[in-house]
């Protein structure tokens, strides 16, 4: 896995409260989709890892949630991609209940 980029300026940051997210990776290994969060949050985004489950399998998914809106989470994931961190495609995320 290559390493993360090193933080740089115009990035875009969430606002925190919006439902648009980018993804960045999806491993079926919890301690390397950590390891991954870590080197985003390293570039100053609030990644964090949400599992799911395909195929009765569970993945973990590492996001950057919070985007308020997807044209706002379409830049960022276009400048990550830029910088080579991850695959970086854009999701709505579901409301938590």
């Amino acid at each position: 896995m290559a390493a993360a980029p090193a933080p740089a300026q115009g990035l875009p940051k969430p606002s925190g409260s919006g439902s648009w997210a980018v993804a960045i990776d999806s491993f079926a290994d919890e301690s390397v989709a950590e390891q991954r969060s870590a080197q985003i949050a390293r570039m100053g985004l609030p990644a964090e890892v949400r599992w799911y489950t395909t195929k009765d399998q569970v993945r973990y998914r590492v996001v950057v949630p919070g985007y308020s809106t997807q044209d706002a989470a379409n830049a960022a994931a276009a400048e990550l991609r830029r910088r080579k961190a991850g695959g970086a495609w854009v999701m709505r995320l579901q409301k938590q209940e």
